[in-house]
């Protein structure tokens, strides 16, 4: 029987994307420390020129070369330089999805518990689909707009899978950028 236009195509099964392999699991769990470490407490801390923290991953490894105050302090300061430099080395649009990610802040329930990660993203792209939210008192827009957001999960109006999506394709292009970025610029020089 030929085939006519209006027959269906045969759709291809999914297939199971590929796993990531262990070291892959292992830079992106550092990536994701070294930018929390970075946005929440290294970048206010390089202005003052006392970095004596370092990330997780970071700590352990330098644990066991040498973990002194000051090995941790200078291994701090070039790691939050590192990072610093990646971030102005890639595009601003890219570096700003990555600060409003990783810098703490606290979002209405509904919101965290809906984009989780991702929520900061989805905010902005709130604020940027109703830029003048109705605020309360002191509220700053993100806030605004986070509580207007709450509001629209509750009456099923806010199309999260939407909202979702497009902050997923935004963080994912934010992280290549920022690995491209942290590549291009080199290994940062082991402290001794």
């Amino acid at each position: 029987m030929p085939r006519t236009r209006a027959a269906k195509k045969a759709v291809a099964a999914p297939t199971e994307a590929a796993r990531p392999t262990e070291l892959e699991v292992l830079v992106a769990v550092a990536f994701d420390q070294e930018l929390e470490w970075y946005f929440s407490y290294a970048e206010g801390a390089k202005r003052i020129g006392n970095v004596s923290f370092l990330p997780t991953h970071e700590s352990k490894r330098l644990a066991a070369i040498d973990d002194s105050p000051e090995a941790t302090m200078r291994r701090g300061l070039e790691l939050a330089t590192a990072v610093q430099s990646t971030l102005g080395a890639m595009p601003a649009h890219h570096a700003g999805v990555l600060r409003a990610v990783f810098t703490p802040r606290r979002w209405p329930n509904a919101v965290e518990r809906e984009f989780n990660h991702l929520s900061a993203i989805v905010v902005r792209l709130t604020c940027a689909a109703r830029p003048w939210p109705a605020r309360n008192n002191h509220d700053g827009l993100e806030t605004a707009a986070a509580h207007h957001l709450a509001q629209q999960l509750a009456h099923d109006r806010a199309r999260p899978a939407a909202l979702r999506k497009t902050a997923r394709g935004l963080m994912g292009k934010a992280v290549k950028a920022y690995v491209y970025a942290r590549a291009k610029g080199g290994p940062v020089a082991e402290s001794a």
